[in-house]
């Protein structure tokens, strides 16, 4: 079709992404991590609490950037435009995988800086220290998080090679995520030193129910908002110059 007086335009003007720019992705990504490391620092100043041991200090600190970084996992996956859809689906799906990465050696580092200290003079009271940590009724559900986690990252890098379709793999990815949101929230409120205090346990509760709905969103109310969504052609308009010119 050559393009003559009267006749319709061949290129469509270009859609601007919407979205956040990457800069400003970039910086609300790292405030967001760093919330729960600057309320645990004043809320500690403020109560005069005392620091405990560096080893501790470091676990901790390490898992609170690792909790935030996995519960914006949630909404990185969801592909939400209004977030990242400047960045694009490319640059997004990478940095999630990354981050999927980073979060799990803080969750494996966790538990193994905790018992850091007795690796000297006798390592064998750190492997017994690990070993007790994991078999602590009062630990549970952290345990159970820290194994649904070591399984998750895998299972995502090699989904390829599992005996099941993409469908089953995205639905159990999910349902994962969100377990691990559950008993680590539960195991954070209940043995956190930080997160004793109200306003620290106020935003992981906060923060998982907020991660959880993006979920909800994503794999229910998404797909029904798809299927009830009416699909038709808006306009048609015959060429001037007539077909196949």
């Amino acid at each position: 079709m050559t393009a003559q007086s009267g006749s319709i335009p061949l290129s469509r003007p270009q859609i601007q992404p919407r979205g956040l720019s990457p800069a400003a992705l970039i910086a609300g990504y790292a405030s967001l991590c760093l919330l729960p490391l600057v309320m645990a620092f004043v809320l500690a100043l403020v109560h005069g609490h005392e620091p405990r041991d560096l080893f501790r200090e470091l676990s901790g600190g390490l898992i609170m950037v690792a909790y935030v970084m996995m519960l914006a996992q949630f909404v990185l996956s969801g592909r939400f435009e209004s977030v990242s859809g400047r960045a694009g689906i490319d640059r997004t799906m990478r940095f999630h995988q990354v981050a999927g990465w980073v979060v799990l050696g803080a969750v494996i580092l966790h538990p193994l800086l905790y018992a850091a200290p007795r690796l000297w003079p006798n390592p064998l009271d750190a492997v017994t220290q690990v070993h007790r940590m994991f078999g602590s009724a009062g630990l549970r559900t952290g345990v159970i998080a820290w194994w649904l986690t070591v399984l998750l990252v895998p299972l995502a890098v090699w989904r390829d090679r599992l005996p099941f379709g993409y469908e089953i793999w995205r639905l159990s990815h999910g349902l994962f995520a969100i377990a691990i949101a559950l008993f680590a929230t539960h195991h954070t409120l209940r043995v956190g030193t930080h997160s004793a205090d109200r306003w620290l346990a106020t935003l992981w509760v906060l923060a998982t129910a907020a991660a959880i709905l993006c979920m909800v969103y994503i794999y229910i109310a998404k797909p029904l908002m798809k299927r009830t969504m009416p699909i038709g052609c808006c306009r048609t308009a015959r060429s001037p110059t007539g077909p196949g010119s």
